[in-house]
């Protein structure tokens, strides 16, 4: 008997079962975030990983629940698949929702360490430690910088734990600027930024000062507040040119050029970025340096100069840069225009010059 026009087209029941499922489960997340915190539940730890799996794992749900149906219904019409069939599909299912996940959690466990190490090279202690935490949940086996995860997981929340505990009580009536400034400092490591700006506007040194302006900068930089951060870097460095000179006067200014270049190039001033890179090359030709031009090169699409500067890090620091160097030198052959250049020097092993 043909099937009532009505109905011909309307999605089969074991799908609406799963899409209800993968509903209520979906609820039952966000309520356990709202209620508990920030963090989803093990195994996922994150919303992305969590919605991954649950998409991942409809078809299983769909697949089983048909399955179940045909097994105890009464009558055996010849339209329902065979046994064969029925298995073939349901292991296609198990397989979409045991590998799916699986590639995902690789891919962002990749990105997570890459981020862990921008976040920890800035100390941004707060979302660092949510972050290692997350990663020690989805990847127990990984390691950073040479520690397991675990680890790093756990000496990262002790530190953010301690912050919390220094910046729980308000300042003393009698605080001196330096007092203010280490406060601004740990609010600002635990990513509360409004209070660390207020902190450092309740001192008029500290407004004028490059250890100010640096944690200024700092903090604009954390909310993307790229101009902002610029000027603030900028007042820093002009701060320092007049202060006393000191034996760590060098390295701060290594680092606010490097947090300038940064911005400038976030903001798309590649003249002006460049100029600061330049200008942190000549105090500090190290290997980051070189791997900083580099990336900085990629993202301006200038092909052999990136290469060159990949190079130079992967000389100046095989261990740490041989692996990144090699991804961003294949990156450029498959991804920019204009890198024959780049194509031929590697097919001769040979790094170019500059």
């Amino acid at each position: 008997m043909p099937r009532p026009e009505s109905t011909r087209f309307a999605m089969p029941w074991p799908w609406r079962l799963s899409a209800a499922v993968g509903g209520a489960a979906w609820c039952a997340q966000l309520l356990y975030r709202r209620l508990l915190g920030e963090a989803f539940p093990a195994p996922f730890y994150w919303s992305d990983v969590a919605l991954v799996s649950l998409l991942a794992a409809l078809p299983l749900v769909a697949q089983s629940a048909d399955w179940l149906r045909l097994a105890f219904a009464r009558d055996k019409t010849p339209e329902n698949p065979s046994d064969g069939s029925r298995l073939l599909l349901w292991l296609a299912a198990l397989i979409c929702a045991l590998l799916l996940p699986w590639l995902y959690v690789q891919a962002r466990c990749r990105h997570d360490l890459a981020r862990l190490d921008e976040l920890t090279a800035q100390s941004r202690v707060g979302e660092a430690a949510a972050l290692a935490r997350g990663l020690a949940g989805l990847a127990p086996s990984a390691a950073f910088r040479g520690l397991p995860m675990k680890t790093v997981a756990a000496e990262m929340t002790n530190l953010e734990r301690e912050l919390r505990q220094r910046t729980s009580a308000p300042l003393p009536a009698g605080a001196t600027d330096e007092d203010r400034r280490a406060r601004a400092r740990d609010l600002a490591q635990l990513g509360n930024g409004e209070q660390a700006l207020a902190t450092l506007a309740s001192s008029s040194a500290l407004s004028t000062s490059h250890e100010g302006n640096y944690l200024r900068g700092l903090v604009y930089l954390d909310r993307s507040e790229f101009a902002d951060a610029v000027a603030a870097f900028q007042s820093a460095r002009q701060s320092l040119a007049a202060a006393v000179p000191a034996p760590d006067i060098a390295a701060r200014k290594i680092e606010l050029i490097r947090q300038e270049a940064y911005c400038q190039r976030k903001l798309g001033r590649y003249a002006e970025a460049e100029a600061a890179y330049r200008e942190l090359l000549k105090l500090d030709p190290s290997a980051d340096t070189h791997f900083l031009l580099a990336q900085f090169y990629q993202d301006a699409q200038q092909a052999n100069s990136a290469q060159f500067h990949a190079r130079q890090a992967m000389t100046l620091d095989a261990d740490r840069y041989a692996a990144p160097g090699q991804r961003l030198i294949d990156n450029l052959i498959t991804s920019h225009f204009g890198c024959w250049g780049v194509f031929a020097s590697e097919s001769k092993v040979q790094p170019t010059t500059h």
